[in-house]
């Protein structure tokens, strides 16, 4: 049994940025950020993929409403690298627009595989 963070200790509203190609790991990364006391906001969780596919979204309209999402968030966290279209686009924008806010970069070896 995990033990999370009570709402009333969350820090901070986390957006957790990984490829599309690791959807399979958005219930860790839940897990991961719930754990160090903050609220995780995985846009594969939020929205998943399958509406996106429903409404025929384009690739650029998917990360667009990622980003707005992105824009409500109070830190970016980086899983994996960031080496994708997608990730790449959500790193800029919080680069020109929230620069002074906390960034983090997350290999996959530092987020348990919970479900494995």
């Amino acid at each position: 049994m995990y033990r999370l963070s009570s709402k009333e200790n969350m820090k901070e509203l986390v957006y957790c940025a990984h490829s599309h190609y690791t959807t399979d790991r958005s219930r860790d990364v839940a897990i991961f950020v719930l754990k160090q006391g903050h609220f995780p906001i995985d846009p594969f969780l939020t929205i998943p993929p399958a509406i996106f596919d429903e409404l025929r979204y384009t690739e650029d309209e998917c990360v667009d409403t990622d980003i707005n999402i992105l824009a409500r968030c109070d830190e970016l966290w980086i899983f994996g690298g960031g080496n994708t279209p997608g990730v790449s686009k959500e790193i800029a924008w919080w680069s020109k627009n929230r620069a002074h806010r906390i960034i983090k970069y997350i290999t996959w070896d530092e987020v348990p595989n919970v479900f494995a």
